[in-house]
């Protein structure tokens, strides 16, 4: 797999990839500064519905990562100061006063780089992804592009409790990790590795192979990876 990521930014009106734009988001310069996102609109961000949290977080990352976004209508953004609350499904950002706010723009991809391990994760709206439920307001994060596309979502729920004889309520987030195939016309979630294969029937005997042969467990997302790209060389 190459090291330099490509999203399909993909024309959805019709929720297939018939016409698919290769972004590269390393190399592709931007056309908007990020203090031109900053007067495009939003409203400020309140933690304090967290403040009972005692376990999990809502976010992708609790840390502030730098980041590119692309909108519904194509426009592009980076340099931002972001994070995704995957529990509310919401992307917030530091103004250029170090505030927090809402995006109120609708987006169709953010990328966000660790600057510690110059890794970058990919995420895509749900309202991008063909097959994906029309009600869904989810993020999904794109693991693998090519044939077929592997999503990672991160479905979280928040979960309430009172130790014994308290009055306070205390607050946990449970973070539940699902995969799905996406076909371009289907959004097929696979809840364990062996049942790839009969999803795509196609090179079933060689994705049962690939699996016995690299004694792929799907215990992480390196196996799904692993699979999926096999499948898309083949």
């Amino acid at each position: 797999m190459k090291t330099s990521l490509l999203l399909a930014a993909v024309c959805f009106s019709a929720k297939t990839y018939a016409q698919q734009q290769v972004i590269d988001v390393d190399k592709n310069p931007m056309p908007l500064s990020s203090r031109v996102f900053y007067t495009t609109g939003g409203q400020p961000f309140s933690t304090s519905k967290y403040v009972r949290l005692t376990s999990g977080s809502p976010y992708f990352s609790d840390s502030w990562m730098k980041g590119y976004l692309l909108t519904e209508d194509s426009v592009e953004y980076s340099g931002m100061l972001l994070k995704l609350d995957l529990l509310e499904n919401l992307l917030i950002y530091l103004n250029d006063k170090n505030q927090e706010f809402v995006s109120s723009l609708p987006m169709r991809i953010v990328s966000l780089k660790d600057t510690v391990s110059n890794k970058k994760y990919i995420f895509t709206h749900s309202s991008s992804v063909p097959g994906a439920p029309d009600k869904e307001k989810a993020w999904y994060e794109i693991l693998v592009q090519g044939k077929v596309f592997l999503y990672k979502q991160y479905a979280k729920s928040i979960y309430e409790s009172k130790a014994y004889a308290s009055s306070i309520t205390e607050q946990s987030v449970i973070t539940d990790e699902k995969y799905f195939i996406g076909t371009g016309t289907q959004l097929i979630r696979v809840k364990k590795i062996k049942d790839i294969p009969s999803v795509l029937s196609d090179k079933k005997k060689e994705l049962e192979m690939f699996i016995s042969q690299n004694r792929l467990s799907g215990k992480t997302s390196n196996d799904y990876v692993l699979l999926i790209a096999y499948y898309n060389s083949l």
